[in-house]
């Protein structure tokens, strides 16, 4: 039986194809120039896989920086940007796991797959994690350290170690997380004070201060293990 003709009156385009509503790029104050259009359209891209900056380097597009003002003043694309972001680092967390598992398999049957004989079973080298120092590491984090800050301490674990933990002992993975979420809350507490103590006496001062304090919250923020997979989401419910 012939297949139905493929319908060609509203064809899929890919987000990067598509083609950006318009918006005014020239200088000079005016009101955002968000709108729900151009927000839909960098999730989507980003989404499929393009970086921010890949992003905002076309120049029908809005800068870098207006992308991240966005965030924090529009709150429908900033609380769609968090869920975003979540999601994307959660299914990195996840295509690794199932790397690790693909692994540990190849390296359990590369020899019967090739038809040689079974070797006697050989053991690895010992994981360095206990939980006291997975607490000491999650400990510094929540303090407001960055992790390069904490690996660099005199006495704690190096940074392959550390990631190593995250990859392979989920309780760790939702400690990290959450020591994570910690830091970012006690900076933003701390700019908040900061605006409240200090605008009023100096405020130029103050705003130096605050900017200071979001830019080490986006810059301390993890790349991938902001967020967690389903199954460490699941841990985190049942304990």
């Amino acid at each position: 039986m012939p297949r139905p003709p493929i319908s060609t009156e509203n064809p899929w385009v890919p987000p990067r194809d598509r083609t950006p509503p318009p918006m005014d790029h020239l200088p000079g104050h005016k009101e955002s120039a968000f709108t729900v259009e151009m927000g839909e359209l960098i999730l989507e891209r980003i989404a499929a896989g393009e970086t921010v900056k890949q992003v905002t380097a076309d120049p029908a597009m809005p800068a870098y920086a207006t992308v991240y003002r966005w965030t924090h003043v529009i709150p429908e694309f900033g609380e769609a940007w968090v869920r975003l972001r979540a999601r994307i680092c959660a299914d990195r967390i996840w295509l690794d796991q199932q790397r690790a598992v693909a692994k540990a398999w190849m390296a359990a049957h590369r020899g019967k797959l090739a038809g040689k004989p079974e070797e006697p079973w050989k053991t690895g080298k010992a994981s360095t994690y206990t939980p006291a120092w997975g607490a000491a590491v999650c400990a510094a984090i929540a303090e407001g350290a960055s992790l390069s800050e904490v690996v660099r301490t005199s006495g704690m674990p190096g940074s392959k170690a550390v990631y190593n933990w995250l990859r392979r002992f989920p309780e760790f993975r939702l400690a990290y997380v959450e020591a994570c979420g910690c830091r970012e809350f006690l900076l933003h507490e701390m700019a908040i004070e900061v605006a409240t103590t200090r605008g009023w006496v100096d405020l130029a001062g103050a705003k130096r201060e605050v900017a200071k304090l979001d830019e080490r919250v986006g810059r301390t923020a993890p790349k991938k293990y902001r967020a967690l997979p389903p199954e460490d989401v699941a841990l985190k419910v049942g304990g």
